[in-house]
């Protein structure tokens, strides 16, 4: 009979058993006829040695071919026919094993089903085996089945035990992390949240015994968690918010109060760790300023200086500058800004005012002093850009303008906002800010001396717009255009393009003798060096263009003098020195300002803290016969001893002399408040008077009343006796 092959039930085809085979089993079983009783005693034994191998590989073979089972023959046949059969009961049971173990694999996880592929599997096994085998393997394989469905539940049940305690376990893990992060914002779900986790907690110790016995342990532990976590988040916030500091002194305080949850071995070492966690916040807080980027640093200080300034930023400049803030340096500076702002964007008497309030105070002396750096910073804004300052601090609006043809819509506009910018800083303000003032001057050399003088005469001969030329080399320029004398400016503008085209032609001895003139009628040391050229070339200038055209050797003196006049204007002598005056300040004006120099004034000029001795004596320098009144720049002016000698530290601030700013709205604002203080001192000295002679009256009719009550002569003088009206 051929051996077929073990498969499942429902795929497994067994062949019909005929009855040879049946026969030929039951010889093997030694359930047939007699085999030969009697053969050669030596070929008998050694066919019985030979036979088991022989019986392995023919039934080996037969299970690989499918073929039937090899039945022996001759002498060994005994010996061949028990091995066969034990030889294929073992393959069975091999193939039993195999597959069991391959089920059991693959429904490790379900035992049911199999036990169901288990008897699937033995039911087409017992189909395919001869009759005589069926109940012994089936009987075997039932057995095993059961063994091997029994560790399948076994293992089942231990793995899904395991998987449902380590969910839980992992369940309470992310619960005590949850908790901690609850228990550090101060959440008020943290309670409700804590009696979840201990639910989970009594679970597992339900389904674990080990975990059960240390349950009351856990649970103590996720209270000092929840503890640990709640103080540490305190004490971060304080330090972060407040300072470091303030976080260790609470932390003090919580270190007398040691909660039960809390061993007190196990205190000292939780107050150490928070120590740490102090430690390491005031570490970052002190890195945060060290790690601002670049441009966040650079916006910062630029919005610190502006909002110092007056100047209005946009609530998304503002929300990054507060974040950007981390430090309480940081946070203090944007607080002392937003103070000093308040102050910088009143006009300049209410400075003055409440500078001159503030110095007078002990307890405001330090806000005084800020004042003074502010004032210092509003005024070197106004120098470098008043226009632009103005419309930043929205003191003035930012009118469109046509820079080479202006309108005179335009121009109206823009004088009228650097007007009221003008009386609002009490310092000139010009209608054009610095960046259209540059760009006017890079277009103004290719422009003809007609379209130079139409700018000149429409913007005005405001030197504070035409400064900036002489900073660029083109002080010829600034000169012609900020000449308060439309002719003049004509004539400069005329006589540069004459030169440049070389119209005129003046030889080196004419050079020569034009700046000895110029030096006697100007002196050499009057005005800082840069004026001295720029006041130079506008007056050659002049003269070119009132000179004709050709070559010239000799220098016309008359002619000269004049472009000097019309240039610079007078230059008297004052205190023995020759000195310029500021356009449209005369003589006397400019003496009496310095000669009349008040402590008022003084301070307005220069708000330092002086005492009053401090303070005479600076006036006694400034309105001393022996000290200079020197030009430094346009309009300013500063005291130098007159041998040339370093004047006294009290008229210098931080190694810088103290500068004067002459001009005509300084004047009327000074000589004003000067002659409403003398009015007030005459009108005090009256009322003193009257009070005095009141006062004496009233005594001398006491004298005369107590002399006639005591029967006495009236002895009045007639002077007397005039003055009371008797």
């Amino acid at each position: 009979m051929a051996i077929q092959r073990i498969e499942r039930y429902g795929k497994f085809q067994p062949s019909p058993i005929d009855e040879s085979r049946v026969r030929r089993m039951e010889q093997l079983a030694g359930l047939a006829g007699g085999i030969a009783q009697t053969a050669r005693a030596f070929g008998e034994a050694r066919a019985a040695e030979e036979a088991p191998e022989k019986a392995r590989k023919a039934v080996e073979e037969a299970v690989e071919t499918g073929q039937e089972l090899p039945v022996g023959k001759g002498y060994g046949a005994d010996a061949f026919n028990r091995e066969a059969v034990s030889a294929y009961l073992s393959t069975i049971d091999l193939d039993v094993k195999n597959k069991l173990n391959d089920l059991a694999e693959t429904n490790k996880d379900n035992p049911e089903n199999f036990v169901n592929d288990a008897n699937g599997y033995l039911d087409g096994l017992t189909k395919s085996v001869p009759k005589e085998y069926k109940e012994q393997i089936f009987s075997s394989v039932q057995e095993r089945i059961k063994r091997t469905a029994n560790t399948v539940t076994d293992n089942f049940l231990v793995r899904a035990r395991q998987t449902n305690q380590n969910a839980i376990t992992d369940s309470i893990n992310q619960g005590i992390r949850d908790l901690g992060v609850l228990a550090q914002n101060n959440d008020p779900s943290l309670q409700s949240e804590k009696e979840l986790v201990f639910l989970a907690m009594d679970a597992l110790a339900e389904s674990n015994p080990v975990y059960a016995t240390k349950l009351t342990e856990e649970k103590r532990n996720v209270e000092k968690s929840i503890y640990s976590n709640s103080i540490a988040g305190r004490l971060n916030d304080i330090a972060k918010n407040q300072s470091p500091k303030e976080a260790y002194e609470e932390l003090i305080k919580i270190e007398e109060q040691r909660p039960d949850t809390f061993s007190v071995e196990e205190w000292p070492e939780f107050i150490g760790r928070q120590q740490d966690k102090i430690r390491k916040t005031e570490s970052l807080i002190n890195s945060a300023q060290k790690v601002i980027t670049a441009e966040e640093q650079e916006f910062f200080d630029g919005y610190i200086n502006g909002v110092s300034l007056g100047i209005e930023y946009s609530p998304e400049d503002t929300t990054r500058a507060i974040e950007i803030a981390k430090t309480d340096k940081q946070i203090n500076q944007l607080n002392e800004a937003k103070e000093l702002g308040r102050y910088s964007e009143s006009d300049r008497q209410t400075r003055l005012n409440l500078f001159n309030s503030a110095i007078e105070k002990p307890e405001t002396f330090n806000l005084a002093q800020k004042m003074q750096a502010q004032d210092k910073r509003i005024q070197t804004q106004l120098k470098n850009d008043a226009y632009g300052f103005a419309v930043r601090q929205q003191v003035a609006d930012d009118i469109p303008i046509d820079l080479l043809n202006p309108t005179q819509e335009q121009l109206d506009a823009r004088r009228n906002q650097a007007a009221i910018a003008s009386e609002f800083y009490k310092s000139p303000v010009p209608p054009l800010n610095n960046f259209e003032i540059n760009r006017l001057l890079n277009e103004w050399p290719d422009l003809s001396p007609e379209k130079q003088a139409a700018l000149a005469n429409a913007y005005g001969p405001q030197s504070f717009i035409w400064s900036k030329f002489s900073d660029k080399n083109a002080g010829v320029y600034a000169q012609g255009a900020a000449n308060p004398n439309p002719e003049t400016r004509e004539a400069i503008f005329d006589g540069q393009e004459k030169i440049n085209k070389e119209f005129v032609k003046f030889t080196q001895d004419f050079k020569k003798s034009f700046n000895q003139f110029f030096i006697t009628y100007l002196g050499m040391d009057t005005v800082p060096d840069q004026d001295f050229f720029d006041f130079r070339e506008a007056a050659f200038a002049v003269y070119s263009s009132r000179i004709g055209q050709g070559d010239f050797k000799t220098v016309d003196v008359k002619i000269a003098t004049q472009a000097f006049k019309e240039v610079i204007g007078d230059v008297p002598k004052i205190r023995g020195n020759k000195t310029i005056l500021p356009f449209g300040i005369d003589e006397d004006q400019f003496e009496n300002y310095f000669d009349n120099m008040t402590k008022e004034e003084l301070q307005r000029i220069s708000p330092v803290e002086r005492d009053k001795t401090e303070i005479d004596n600076i006036l006694d320098i400034i309105q001393s016969g022996n000290t200079r009144i020197k030009a430094i720049a346009d309009s300013q002016y500063i005291i130098v001893a007159e041998n040339g000698e370093e004047l006294p530290q009290t008229l210098t601030v931080d190694k810088e002399p103290i500068t004067f700013t002459i001009n005509q709205n300084v004047l009327d604002l000074f000589f004003n408040v000067e002659d409403k203080l003398a009015e007030e001192k005459i009108t005090k000295d009256k009322n003193l008077e009257s009070k005095a002679t009141a006062y004496a009256k009233q005594q001398e009719q006491k004298i005369i009343r107590s002399e006639q009550s005591a029967g006495g002569l009236l002895n009045v003088s007639p002077d007397k006796q005039l003055l009371y009206g008797m």
